[in-house]
Order: structure tokens, then C-alpha cells, then sequence
């Protein structure tokens, strides 16, 4: 009897424990954790290079604006503060460009043309303009028999000489045989001295047509 109850005490002595550790729960397992990404902050850009400019000045960096130009020049399109405080042009405004009053000639030019028809024996013709130095005019006259018309202009150098544009037609005599002049000329004369500026010869008889101008400065 003392033997078996023995034997039982050692039997109950091994199974407790193992009994024990079937009891006991299997320790959790974390999840595995995502690494830690750290973000970087970028470095800051470095500053703009400036190029110098000339004389020493300094230039303007890209991206910039440009300081504003010294001298009554063109007020800038940019927004901000105008002359005493004022509120400048925004952007996309027109900006009005003042300009001075008209300058009125100073002097005149008094234009005169003979006009020499060797046919039939005719008189001379001559025509006569007052412009204003630079500017231009013109005279027409014409009959059932005949044509004369001159346009010119004249301009004065500062050497004293006369520029002349001058455009002319002339047909004393509608008839078949006579033929019809027509020329323009631009000439430099001296003032006040008599230019033959043109002799034309008639395509068909010995007829010859000569045109002198003397263009005088009148102040």
C-alpha cells in the first residue's frame, strides 16, 4: 500500500508541471514596426550672383527688377507710390506720353521758276512759291488749251543751302505736235542764286524746255 500511494506521489510530481506549461498561454507577438522615415529640409538656394554693371555700377540680378532709370524718362507700369506720395500706374495701364508744343518754322522760302519754250516762239512762264521752310505747297492752272502745274517743297540746311523737291507738268499747246513735260527733280541750290535744274528736248522738232529756280531764304 505504501508503495503504491509512493509511486502515485511520483507520477502527479512529473504530470504537474507539464500539465502547467500545456495550461499556459503563448506569449503575444508584436506586429512588426515600419521603419522611421526622416524628411530632410532641403538646403536653401544660395543668393543670387549680381554682374556688374557698367562703370562700376551694379547690375541687375535675373528675377529682379530693375531700379528705376534717373531723368524725366517714361514712368514705370509697376504698381506702388508715384512723385509726392501720388499712387503710380498699375499694371496694364496706359500711360500717356506728353509731347511738346508744335515748333513753328522760323523763316520761309520763297521758290521761283522760270519755265523757256523754244517752240512757236513763246514767252517765258514763270511761277512763283512762298513756304515755310520745310514744308510743302503747290499751284495748279489749266485752260481748254494748255497745262501748268508745280508741286514742290523746301527745306534749309544749316550751311545756308536749299534742298528742293519739285515736280513739274507743262503743255502750253493741247495740238497733236506738242509734247507734254513732265519731271520731277529733287536739286540742292545756293540762296538766292539762279539754277538751271533741267533742259528737255522734244522727241519729235528741234523744241527745247528749260526750267531754272532760285530759291531765296526769307526770314
Amino acid at each position: 500500500m505504501r508503495k503504491l500511494v509512493f509511486t502515485t506521489l511520483i507520477v502527479a510530481a512529473l504530470v504537474a508541471p507539464v500539465l502547467a506549461q500545456a495550461q499556459t498561454p503563448p506569449p503575444s507577438v508584436a506586429p512588426p514596426q515600419q521603419p522611421t522615415v526622416q524628411q530632410q529640409t532641403p538646403p536653401p538656394p544660395p543668393p543670387p550672383t549680381v554682374a556688374p554693371g557698367r562703370g562700376g555700377r551694379g547690375g541687375v540680378a535675373p528675377g529682379q527688377t530693375p531700379p528705376p532709370a534717373r531723368g524725366g524718362g517714361i514712368p514705370s507700369t509697376q504698381g506702388g507710390r508715384g512723385q509726392g506720395g501720388q499712387p503710380g500706374p498699375q499694371p496694364g495701364m496706359n500711360v500717356a506720353i506728353t509731347r511738346g508744343p508744335w515748333q513753328v518754322p522760323l523763316q520761309n522760302i520763297r521758290v521761283e521758276l522760270t519755265i523757256g519754250d523754244s517752240g512757236a516762239n513763246r514767252a517765258k512762264k514763270a511761277v512763283s512759291l512762298l513756304l515755310a521752310d520745310g514744308y510743302g505747297g503747290r499751284i495748279r492752272s489749266g485752260t481748254a488749251t494748255g497745262t501748268l502745274n508745280v508741286d514742290g517743297t523746301a527745306r534749309a540746311g544749316a550751311d545756308g543751302r536749299i534742298l528742293l523737291d519739285l515736280t513739274i507738268e507743262y503743255m502750253p499747246d493741247r495740238s497733236a505736235t506738242t509734247a507734254l513735260l513732265n519731271q520731277s527733280i529733287s536739286v540742292v541750290v545756293a540762296n538766292g542764286q539762279a539754277t538751271l535744274v533741267s533742259r528737255s528736248a522734244d522727241p519729235a522738232t528741234d523744241r527745247s524746255v528749260t526750267v531754272e529756280v532760285v530759291a531765296t531764304i526769307v526770314k
